[in-house]
């Protein structure tokens, strides 16, 4: 699984963490860090915080399917808004591959 920022930040600082699909939620808070623009959300410039625990168990339950689904190929979330910390986040978008 990739997990990143979208837009412009991903297309030019390449701000991407690719996972296995069992990682596990801690896994995924992990990597989340790991980003380049991790500071945003850790609340930058005067933002609060955001709920990263609950877009970690976005792309953990994500990451489930896909290994229930063989014939799913593809799960692509875009945008996914990430709200301040203990409000937790929500898809607004998805797009689904599935094989033959």
């Amino acid at each position: 699984m990739a997990v990143g920022f979208g837009g412009v930040l991903v297309e030019i600082l390449d701000d991407v963490r690719l996972m296995a699909p069992d990682v596990t939620t801690e896994d995924i808070v992990r990597e989340l860090g790991r980003l380049r623009g991790a500071k945003l959300l850790a609340g930058a410039r005067g933002a609060p915080p955001a709920d990263v625990a609950a877009l970690a168990t976005i792309v953990a339950k994500v990451a489930a399917l896909m290994r229930t689904a063989p014939d799913m190929m593809e799960i692509d979330l875009n945008p996914v808004m990430v709200y301040p910390q203990g409000k937790g986040a929500c898809a607004l978008d998805a797009l689904v591959v599935m094989r033959d």
